[in-house]
């Protein structure tokens, strides 16, 4: 089977981090207790079977493509963390998974999947660790199973100009090309009081992790008059009915956009209001296909400058990346056989992931530079509003 990329075409333009393990989707878990070498082995060949798109290569195609090529080569259980994905020790897979002590690695370049498809794929092989079955893959035998979202052009009003307007003078931070762990930072809080928070505030996780990472900026940033702008993921599956596909469905972004003196100003009512009218108004099917086909227009541009000209509002400048990952990572009888769980891919200066696991939540913090004063800044901004914090050595896993 050879199968050309569309969405992962685009994701994948930076060839020198193509496979690169930091800059693409992973995932890092500390559990209770050590891992059994063997059991986990065994429940990786199943997770194979389950989810076989996780045995893909990524391989060049013409121009600017990339495609799918299967390698029936074994996914070796790797002993240490990968710095690249397709090695030879790793049998030249675009994904990869590794073990030691109490730790499990999951890898994948962003080319072939993304966050929701490596998601499927940790759960299915901790379900198949475990032996709980509520969240194996089912998918792989749909219609919808490889459904390439940015393969067609997508139907839009003829009139649609788009719902995101492009903010000027963005507050944005000094990226590096240096990532790793040194620059990230884990806590842990309880799910109920966060939800607590999130019932008096009559606002969804998402919308106040939005709320309390904006508060930090202001805070950290008293002084600067720039705009501040939020990117949160869209994941598109739900807009084109294609629930089973593992293919990157998530080049779609909603952007959130204040003045620095709103943030600092309005009351938290008022900017709950505004980050939900501004998200509405943005995660609709019109304005996700809108996305979809101009980002087709990037793909098929006749010229590097044509390309060049079209990505960059697109791609935007924003201050930050925020993206709320829900509960599907465990399932609750083994829940709280896990200790510390990150999920990330360190694309951009500053970004926030969250995800629940049993009755805790998990924030995973990275700031480019390594100096964690955002961090820092967002602990004490949940701590505030009554939210215990625990930290996390992200190295280790163990508390600080």
């Amino acid at each position: 089977m050879k199968k050309r990329l569309f969405s992962g075409s685009l994701l994948g333009l930076k060839r020198s981090v193509l496979h690169r393990a930091d800059t693409n989707p992973f995932i890092r878990i500390f559990l209770e207790e050590p891992v059994e070498r063997e059991r986990l082995k065994k429940a990786l060949l199943l997770s194979l079977s389950d989810c076989p798109y996780m045995r893909y290569t990524v391989t060049e195609d013409e121009g600017i493509f990339l495609s799918l090529s299967e390698n029936d080569s074994p996914l070796p259980l790797l002993k240490e963390e990968p710095y690249e994905i397709n090695t030879a020790e790793n049998n030249g897979h675009s994904a990869a998974v590794c073990c030691w002590d109490n730790f499990i690695g999951v890898y994948v370049t962003h080319s072939l999947t993304d966050g929701a498809g490596i998601f499927t794929f940790t759960r299915t092989l901790l379900d198949r660790y475990f032996g709980e079955k509520n969240g194996i893959f089912k998918g792989a035998g749909e219609a919808d199973y490889d459904r390439d979202p940015l393969e067609t052009q997508r139907s839009v009003p003829e009139k649609y100009k788009g719902a995101f307007v492009p903010g000027k003078n963005i507050l944005t931070l000094p990226d590096t090309e240096t990532r790793g762990i040194s620059d990230t930072s884990l806590f842990r809080a309880s799910y109920t009081a966060f939800k607590t928070l999130c019932k008096d505030l009559d606002a969804s996780v998402q919308t106040v992790l939005t709320l309390l990472c904006l508060k930090a900026l202001s805070i950290l940033y008293p002084d600067d008059d720039r705009t501040v702008s939020a990117r949160i993921p869209v994941n598109a599956r739900k807009h084109f009915n294609i629930p089973n596909s593992f293919q990157n469905a998530s080049l779609a972004n909603m952007r959130v956009l204040f003045e620095s003196k709103e943030l600092k100003s309005a009351e938290d009512s008022e900017l709950l209001r505004l980050i939900g009218e501004q998200c509405l108004a943005q995660n609709t099917q019109d304005e996700v296909s809108f996305q979809y086909n101009e980002w087709r227009k990037v793909l098929f541009a006749g010229s590097r400058e044509e390309r060049l000209k079209r990505i960059v509002p697109l791609a935007g400048q924003d201050t930050i990346m925020i993206s709320h990952l829900g509960r599907g990572l465990a399932g609750d009888t083994y829940a709280d056989r896990i200790k510390a769980p990150m999920a990330a891919a360190l694309l951009f200066p500053l970004m926030v992931y969250s995800m629940v696991v049993g009755d805790r939540i998990f924030f995973y913090i990275h700031e480019a530079g390594g100096n964690r004063e955002f961090g820092s800044t967002l602990k004490t901004v949940l701590e505030r509003r009554g939210i215990d914090i625990a930290e996390f050595d992200p190295a280790t896993g163990k508390a600080v």
